[in-house]
């Protein structure tokens, strides 16, 4: 049985989730299908009338979201809500509760075997709304296009980004049918709180988990790119390869540590050095995606200081090579690591969440405790070694041409 017994929280949460193989033409349809079933559905027919129910009931919480793990996308329906015991109540039940949960993905807005055509226009308006959003944002823009050029993939299968046109073409019964077969999918459930045995009947049946596996495709160096738009700021962004990959769990925690002495944080080299020492940009980081084996410094600046701000990267990158940093930098990484870590153990599906990971995929990777007792061994040799590895492979710029669109 997938219930986990705590009483950490005075709070029951649930989730139940639909794995199904990864399909790039699957993204925007699957994302528009869990923001049609936060809407609404046949019981309380708007948005606003089910949130008055649930705001009456103590503030039960229902989510739908779409998550992505390696060659997998999974549907995800998840419900919080205070356990009974706590609230004198008579009305207020395990059984209330359940039947709540169920109507995020059970009951959805249905109407003469299609989905309501006012709930699908609404759920396509706020997709399109953060769509818009994005395409606006030049600094994500930079990063799409210089992780698409080098990884040879497309947005979608990164981050799964949307298509407006795909958006606009998807009719409610299309929607409707895609839901159908979603539902057919292998589906787990976990929940996890002051419980005992109330949930079975939503754990029948009881389902056998697969063990998934993910893949880690390799990918091709590339000439360095420089594009234009109308703007005033340039954005770089420079790929640092040959980083650990998820399957080396330790090393790739070592990287995390690396990753964030070097531009992970507020405090990190790059931040100080490069922005508020030098003075050369407006932002900088860096992010480490393990998945790939890279590391993306992200940087916005003036023109006239795209080669100083490059320049002065490569210094900071050969500094931590030379074990030039202190024994204190290291410390305060780790322990804003750790500390983070600490904080998600204290959230409230973190039990959920990493049993649904150890129980579903092959690669897994370590427990967080266990993550913690690493990070706290890592040492400054062990950042050399994993920083030694890494190599400058590709540079993309998006110049400003000065003339900001108002």
């Amino acid at each position: 049985m997938n219930i986990i017994k705590t009483d950490k929280f005075h709070t029951i949460g649930m989730v139940k989730r639909y794995i199904m193989p990864f399909k790039k033409e699957n993204v925007t349809i699957l994302t528009l299908l869990a923001i049609y079933l936060s809407l609404s559905n046949n019981k309380y027919k708007t948005s606003q009338e089910y949130s008055k129910f649930l705001d009456a009931n103590y503030g039960m919480n229902p989510n739908v979201k779409v998550i992505v793990h390696g060659d997998y996308h999974i549907l995800s329906f998840s419900m919080v809500a205070i356990n009974p015991k706590w609230i004198k109540d008579e009305e207020y039940t395990i059984d209330l509760i359940k039947d709540t949960f169920k109507l995020s993905y059970e009951n959805p807005n249905i109407v003469r075997q299609s989905f309501s055509k006012k709930m699908v226009d609404m759920a396509k308006n706020e997709l399109l709304a953060a769509i818009a959003n994005y395409n606006f944002d030049k600094s994500y823009l930079a990063t799409k296009n210089a992780l698409s050029n080098y990884l040879n993939l497309d947005f979608s299968v990164l981050f799964g980004d949307c298509n407006k046109e795909e958006v606009l073409n998807i009719t409610p019964k299309k929607l409707y049918n895609f839901y159908n077969e979603v539902i057919k999918y292998p589906s787990v459930f976990y929940a996890d709180g002051e419980i005992d045995d109330e949930l079975d009947d939503l754990v029948m049946p009881k389902y056998q988990i697969t063990r998934y596996a993910t893949k880690f495709d390799e990918h091709n160096s590339l000439e360095n790119k420089v594009d234009e738009y109308d703007g005033k700021e340039t954005n770089i962004r420079i790929i640092l390869d040959n980083a650990p990959k998820y399957k080396n769990s330790k090393d790739a925690l070592i990287m995390l540590v690396a990753n964030h002495l070097f531009g992970g944080a507020s405090n990190s080299r790059l931040f100080i050095n490069v922005r508020e020492k030098h003075s050369l940009c407006y932002s900088i980081y860096s992010n480490y995606y393990s998945l790939y084996g890279i590391i993306l410094i992200s940087l916005g600046c003036a023109e006239e200081n795209v080669e100083k701000a490059i320049m002065q990267i490569d210094e900071e990158i050969d500094k931590i090579c030379k074990l030039e940093f202190s024994d204190e930098e290291l410390e305060i990484s780790k322990n804003k690591l750790i500390n983070n870590l600490k904080a998600n153990m204290d959230a409230r599906n973190f039990n959920i969440e990493e049993n649904f990971i150890t129980d579903t995929f092959l690669d897994k990777g370590l427990f967080t405790i266990d993550k913690i007792d690493i990070i706290k061994t890592v040492t400054k040799e062990d950042i050399k070694k994993v920083f030694t590895k890494l190599k400058k492979t590709y540079t993309y710029v998006m110049k400003g041409t000065g003339n900001e669109i108002r």
